[in-house]
């Protein structure tokens, strides 16, 4: 969601700085821009705070139990995650190697 509208951000400014001073279309797009600003700084918040949210479950998770391991870019939270990443890392592998 961020980088989508850190990307609107982008293209309208480009927009802006492409059109002349007597553009009327320029008005429009510069409160396009001011909406776009706005909702980026509303995903950053969103995304700041529920990173903030997943540090704490993870802290109360390893309390918990310390064995617990997860991954977040996977969404994946147990006690054997890195077993089946290194065991699909290898199987990966092993496809490679079968493959050439």
């Amino acid at each position: 969601v961020a980088s989508r509208a850190l990307n609107r951000c982008t293209a309208l400014q480009q927009r802006i700085d492409d059109s002349t001073e007597d553009d009327e279309d320029a008005f429009f797009l510069q409160n396009d821009l001011s909406l776009a600003n706005e909702n980026l700084s509303k995903a950053t918040k969103t995304l700041e705070e529920t990173g903030k949210e997943l540090d704490e479950v993870e802290y109360l998770l390893k309390i918990v139990n310390p064995k617990l391991v997860w991954d977040r870019k996977e969404g994946l939270i147990g006690t054997d995650i890195a077993e089946k990443m290194e065991g699909a890392e290898g199987s990966a592998a092993s496809q490679t190697l079968n493959q050439n």
